[in-house]
């Protein structure tokens, strides 16, 4: 399932489609008998979903080729770019395995002030004052957490 707050094993809610009520488990397993194919998507989501919630620094630089494998293996077009991003970025994401004082390392937080910045700038176009434009950035990002000087 994509969110793992939800129960799957919720009772059952009337679906106008089926005519007939349905939990969230037997609504994914009849999703998932319409092809093979998207049930083996499915599978390798959720193999690569474990392996990156799971998986120590040591586990990762291991068990990365064999799930690269499989992906591979599948041979389904859907999976044809992240199989490339996943050959691309192979040191990048071994390496967000590692752990520095009890998390892993990612650069969430530099994406999203790049994120925040980014709007700013396009929504303060009217502002020709590059110091002004400069400090107003400076006190929305300050005030979101984020400390710059």
């Amino acid at each position: 399932m994509f969110d793992k707050t939800i129960n799957p094993d919720n009772k059952g809610k009337y679906n106008k489609k089926l005519a007939r009520y349905i939990n969230y488990r037997k609504l994914l397993e009849l999703i998932l008998s319409i092809h093979p194919d998207l049930k083996l998507a499915y599978d390798l989501k959720e193999n690569y979903t474990i392996f990156n919630a799971t998986y120590s620094y040591e586990d990762a630089k291991e068990k990365f080729d064999s799930i690269y494998d499989e992906f591979v293996l599948s041979n389904l077009p859907e999976y044809y770019d992240f199989i490339v991003s996943l050959t691309n970025w192979k040191v990048e994401i071994i390496n967000s395995f590692i752990v520095y004082k009890g998390k892993r390392i990612n650069s969430g937080i530099a994406e999203s002030m790049n994120a925040t910045i980014s709007t700013l700038l396009f929504n303060t176009k009217g502002i020709r004052n590059t110091e002004r434009r400069r400090k107003q950035i400076m006190y929305v990002v300050n005030k979101t957490g984020f400390l710059l000087k």
